[in-house]
């Protein structure tokens, strides 16, 4: 039983970090871009920390000009989030969907990591809102 408790309070330890973190990005303060990763799972690549839901971006699907993200069954489109430097996370406020949830719904652009990472400065998380587009279907 000591053990479950440990993990219970190092789970609920992250959670309270992933928390501040998100308050400072709410701020418009500096914090760590992946602490979302600490919060409630919700499937693949979705989490919750607080009333905000993020949802990392497909690595495969994210274009320069726009891209495309389901919610609650229903697909839309975001304009241009990312910005010229690949090496920033990008947090994309979602505005304008159907059953937003009572915080925010971020799509994560994680950013790219390089070996240069280790000797120059990686740059800081961009935030921004986009307007996005319900798609027919």
């Amino acid at each position: 039983h000591h053990l479950e408790w440990q993990a219970d309070v190092a789970s609920l330890e992250a959670y309270d970090w992933a928390a501040e973190q998100n308050f400072a990005r709410h701020e418009g303060e500096p914090f760590d871009p992946v602490f979302y990763r600490n919060g409630e799972q919700l499937g693949p690549g979705a989490f919750k920390v607080d009333d905000d839901v993020f949802i990392e971006a497909e690595q495969g699907r994210r274009s320069r000009d726009q891209v495309e993200v389901s919610w609650h069954g229903r697909r839309y489109r975001v304009g241009p989030p990312l910005p010229a430097e690949r090496r920033s996370w990008v947090f994309v406020t979602l505005e304008g969907l159907d059953e937003p949830p009572p915080g925010d719904a971020v799509l994560v652009f994680p950013g790219r990591s390089s070996m240069l990472d280790l000797f120059s400065r990686v740059p800081q998380p961009v935030s921004r809102a986009a307007v996005v587009e319900r798609l027919a279907g």
